[in-house]
């Protein structure tokens, strides 16, 4: 029986060159609309690239595989069907590690220096100077602690903050490894005195049935007045409504992702004086980069010679 593998994009030459040698011996076919998808997902062992993935899945009887584009599994195992077939699921992780830190850091900076303040103070044609911190001077907490929790913290480290994460799962030989050096890590239940002291909470969590609307109204009545609160993960991270209560006792919120996208005209974040937004950037629009193309080649080399893949996600805890 051919061996197919689907791929929902049309690849670069050298993509596709590099693609073809990781797997001689497989029959690779390039979807570029979802009628082609379709067609080609009963025969399809392996899925690769998001795009028409949940569309075509119920027509893929034989999948034994899917790498997905994106980090964050929430979208594709809210599907029921995806968390009932029997087929392994890898993501992205690591791939969009620095551009997500660097726009974690552009929301943080904007907001302590006052950069969206001052930018419409301006265009109304005033001029207004105002006493502000340096980031270095604030405490920092940041909520969840895998690759690019790791890349805002060591971020944060070389402005000279004083860092610690939030992380679920107990601390041993594999995470020391990695987490950079003057970073302490405490459990959730153990984070609300940090929490408290915190001018700046950065949230890097997946989003699961646990984590979903995590920071209430009662985690963010623990913020300190003045606080600044920063989301490029996913918006369900964060209650709106509960926001909206709090909002105007905080020094701000960054926010490049929101409940519901693309985020409503008439929202009232829109209009909150102290809400620095972006239209989910942090992973910009690939435009033709496919930062993801050397963890696609790698992986499906890796799985046309038997050897583990890379980015297994366990279904049950969404990430």
């Amino acid at each position: 029986m051919v061996k197919t593998v689907l791929f929902n994009y049309i690849p670069s030459a050298e993509h596709r060159a590099r693609l073809q040698a990781a797997a001689p011996d497989r029959h690779l076919v390039w979807a570029g609309s979802e009628e082609e998808a379709l067609r080609a997902a009963p025969e399809a062992e392996v899925i690769m690239g998001n795009r028409f993935f949940l569309q075509a899945l119920p027509r893929a009887r034989r999948l034994r595989w899917m790498q997905s584009s994106s980090v964050g599994m929430d979208l594709i195992l809210a599907d029921p069907l995806a968390r009932q077939r029997d087929f392994i699921l890898t993501n992205a992780r690591g791939v969009y590690d620095d551009e997500l830190a660097d726009h974690a850091l552009a929301l943080a900076l904007g907001l302590v220096r006052g950069v969206g303040r001052a930018t419409r103070s301006m265009a109304a044609g005033g001029w207004r100077r105002e006493p502000l911190p340096a980031l270095g001077e604030l405490e920092a907490l940041v909520y969840g602690f895998g690759s690019v929790g790791r890349a805002i913290a060591g971020r944060l480290l070389a402005f000279g903050c004083t860092v610690r994460a939030v992380r679920r799962r107990p601390e041993g030989p594999a995470a020391d490894a990695a987490r950079p050096v003057g970073v302490p890590c405490v459990l959730p239940g153990a984070a609300a005195p940090f929490l408290a002291r915190s001018h700046l909470v950065f949230l890097a969590l997946p989003l699961t049935p646990r984590t979903r609307n995590l920071f209430n109204r009662e985690l963010l009545r623990r913020l300190p007045d003045g606080a600044f609160l920063i989301n490029v993960a996913r918006g369900g991270l964060v209650d709106e409504e509960a926001l909206r209560a709090e909002l105007p006792r905080l020094g701000g919120v960054g926010l490049d992702v929101f409940a519901t996208e693309p985020l409503p005209a008439g929202h009232w974040l829109r209009e909150a004086p102290n809400a620095l937004l972006t239209p989910h950037t942090g992973r910009s629009p690939d435009a033709g980069r496919r930062r993801w193309a050397p963890l696609f080649e790698e992986n499906l080399r890796r799985w046309t010679s038997g050897e583990p893949l890379l980015n297994v996600v366990d279904k049950e805890l969404g990430y």
